[in-house]
């Protein structure tokens, strides 16, 4: 009955010296990371405001989707409306040092260092016409060829008051930017500047 007794307290001593372990090395990690993280999604906006209420159940079929909790370990719990173009809601996730945007019929995403230098976008090509062009279509930021039409939606740090795109054939077109968010399209954009104190450097979009 001894022997027994000695095997319970063992176990018990065990599992409590497991949970102030991981307990320990959790906390430890914490002040290395967390601070990190914040500063950076503070660079946004949308971070400095409580998180979005009740979400869209696309929003949250997109968030939940395996291959983007996978990918980037998104924090539904964290994430934030903005009032994007057209004063349709937009919304940024945060994930695993990484940052997606959703504008209600899809989105991008992209580590929180190439969000922060302007890089949170992605390129699509209009709708399909009755002359049989390609229909919608993402794209990254890779670049689009010199015949190509394309809409560009984005999400910027805090400062970008707008953003500018320049086609190749030295044309450019300037969109506002709305709690973060903006819109722009033209043919054979090649290059993104922003406008604004504190903006990210050019973002050059040809191969």
């Amino acid at each position: 009955m001894s022997t027994s007794r000695n095997k319970t307290l063992t176990l018990l001593g065990l599992t409590l010296l497991c949970v102030f372990g991981l307990a320990y090395a959790t906390g430890s990690e914490a002040p290395s990371a967390e601070p990190k993280v914040t500063a950076s999604l503070d660079r946004f906006e949308a971070f400095r405001s409580p998180a979005a209420g009740e979400l869209p159940s696309q929003l949250r079929d997109f968030a939940a989707a395996p291959d983007m909790q996978q990918r980037f370990g998104l924090d539904v719990s964290a994430i934030r409306r903005i009032d994007g173009v057209g004063g349709k809601a937009w919304y940024l996730l945060p994930g695993t040092d990484s940052l997606c945007f959703y504008d209600g019929a899809g989105g991008g995403c992209t580590s929180l260092e190439e969000a922060l230098a302007g890089k949170l976008l992605v390129i699509l090509r209009p709708p399909p016409t009755l002359d049989g062009s390609a229909p919608v279509s993402p794209a990254s930021t890779r670049g689009v060829t010199n015949s190509d039409d394309v809409i560009i939606r984005g999400v910027v740090p805090a400062g970008v008051t707008s953003v500018r795109a320049s086609g190749a054939n030295g044309s450019s077109t300037t969109a506002a930017v709305s709690g973060g968010a903006y819109e722009i399209s033209g043919s054979a954009i090649q290059s993104l500047a922003f406008v604004g104190p504190n903006t990210p450097a050019p973002v050059r979009l040809a191969p």
